[in-house]
């Protein structure tokens, strides 16, 4: 009887985060398969994500897209630090071909490129232009200096023109 006591309120207030979580959890797909580059792999972060969530009790963050976008690159980045040679060797014959996107705007070639690019430099991209968000969120999400985001988009956007895949198409996005 007791543990229905404790259970009751609490059911309040999870259904009140469960609205939230269920407008929230369709848009963030788009991100985590552009860090990810692979369907299965967007649809374990996003779970890991929404988990992290639930597991931090009844009180929701104030913005809970933004604090499950960081809690999925932090979990991402964090994976691909644990990552051993074998694994890498492994994701790079994977992303030989890559799989369908669920997001017909995320053009073949851009992909591939992205893909590329180590796994930091990915994310601060995949944020600030696939995402839509400013810098500052950028930096927040990411834990670093507004400074830093800068220079971390501008080296990444200067990777991508150099990437060989991307050297016959035209407008890849200033760093401004």
């Amino acid at each position: 009887m007791r543990v229905i006591e404790e259970v009751v309120p609490l059911a309040g207030v999870l259904n009140d985060g469960m609205d939230d979580l269920a407008r929230a959890v369709p848009g963030l797909y788009r991100v985590a398969f552009a860090l990810t580059g692979a369907r299965a792999d967007s649809e374990d972060l996003v779970h890991s994500a929404v988990e992290r969530y639930l597991a931090t009790g009844p009180a929701p963050p104030d913005d809970l897209p933004a604090y499950l976008r960081r809690t999925m690159t932090n979990l991402h980045l964090n994976a691909a630090k644990r990552r051993s040679v074998h694994d890498r060797s492994l994701a790079k014959l994977s992303r030989a071909r890559p799989p369908a996107a669920p997001d017909q705007d995320l053009q073949p070639d851009l992909f591939a490129a992205l893909q590329q690019l180590p796994p930091l430099p990915r994310a601060v991209l995949v944020l600030r232009y696939l995402a839509d968000l400013p810098v500052n969120d950028v930096a927040e999400t990411l834990g670093r200096p507004a400074g830093t985001t800068r220079r971390l988009t501008h080296h990444a956007l200067a990777q991508l023109r150099e990437s060989p895949i991307l050297q016959l198409i035209e407008g890849v996005p200033d760093d401004h």
